[in-house]
């Protein structure tokens, strides 16, 4: 039988629980979400953020004028349900 894929929902639970784990994970997000089979690519965040036919260098202006806003940048989130 195959193995469930790991998804972030997972990922975040455990940090919650292991303390080493979350700053593993908070050292290097992708990294570890690939090391622990999450998928998560930008396929996965243009899907998050409601942008699917974007291109990757739009993905990336759009996270950077989240981030540089800060009226915007504190309520970025990507939900993981």
């Amino acid at each position: 039988m195959a193995q469930q894929p790991t998804t972030l929902r997972d990922l975040m639970s455990r940090a919650a629980a292991d303390p080493a784990f979350c700053e593993r994970l908070a050292a290097d997000p992708i990294g570890v979400a690939h090391a622990e089979g999450a998928h998560v690519d930008t396929a996965f965040f243009k899907e998050k953020l409601g942008i699917p036919g974007a291109t990757d260098l739009e993905l990336v202006e759009m996270l950077q004028s989240r981030l540089s806003d800060p009226v915007k940048g504190h309520s970025f989130c990507i939900c993981i349900a």
